[in-house]
């Protein structure tokens, strides 16, 4: 008795492929352990000036732009929500609420100009 010896590797996978194809076709399906559901995204908390915007600032803005008139830059106060978000005398807002990508203040923490930052 005879047994069928393929020449190459690539002969036998292609006959694998072939076989598998004609078994789908007459109804030989494998059936597949279904997917696995990932768990429920935690909810995202509501972002507040006060509770999660204020404490960044603090670190890293209000040396310049803090509650100290005298050694404040630009005229720009960010240690209230208030001075935040007001038209600032040579351009709008510093913060435009919702709307990170228009917010000079990111455009200036994110630019790679020593000035602007």
């Amino acid at each position: 008795m005879k047994f069928f010896r393929p020449r190459s590797f690539a002969l036998w996978a292609a006959g694998v492929a072939s076989l598998g194809a004609l078994l789908m076709q007459l109804g030989c399906q494998q059936t597949a352990a279904p997917a696995a559901t990932p768990p429920p995204l935690a909810p995202v908390p509501k972002l507040t000036f006060n509770e999660h915007i204020q404490p960044i600032l603090a670190e890293n803005c209000y040396a310049c732009h803090g509650p100290d008139p005298g050694g404040r830059k630009a005229s720009l106060r960010l240690d209230r929500a208030v001075s935040a978000l007001a038209p600032h005398e040579k351009m709008g807002p510093a913060i435009s609420p919702g709307k990170p990508d228009e917010s000079p203040l990111i455009q200036r923490i994110e630019s790679t100009k020593e000035k602007e930052i």
